[in-house]
């Protein structure tokens, strides 16, 4: 919890002096963040983790208002074997908001946020940090 609070801090200095060049260099090797619906990507790694599963770890930015409560689409995992063979939908937190993220089987990937409290700053950074089986 204390290293989520650390990168959030972090990242979210450096991103009003450095945007972007943080957002330049981002790997996008295996994952294309979702430009048209206004996300941005500091960083992303999507890896096998064991011989079923995956770990996938984002660090995106949306700028604009968005409608927490609704899914919204991030971006794809490029590399069809990093796919799940079923859509999932895998939970995780950052401080007090419990959030949820749904990969389907093409590799979409859908984030929500369940908390009472969605980000109220804008631009939101949401690090995440997940694993699912292929």
């Amino acid at each position: 919890m204390l290293f989520s609070i650390l990168i959030c801090s972090t990242i979210a200095l450096r991103a009003q002096s450095s945007d972007s060049i943080a957002i330049t260099k981002a790997d996008t090797s295996n994952f294309s963040v979702d430009k048209n619906g206004g996300w941005e990507i500091y960083n992303s790694y999507v890896a096998a983790y064991n011989t079923d599963s995956a770990r996938l770890e984002l660090i995106l930015k949306h700028a604009k208002n968005i409608n927490w409560q609704q899914e919204q689409f991030v971006g794809d995992i490029k590399i069809s074997a990093l796919r799940p063979k079923k859509g999932q939908t895998l939970y995780f937190a950052i401080i007090f908001n419990c959030y949820q993220l749904r990969i389907d089987n093409q590799g979409g990937c859908f984030l929500r946020c369940l908390g009472a409290e969605p980000p109220i700053s804008d631009p939101a950074i949401i690090p995440l940090r997940v694993a699912y089986k292929l």
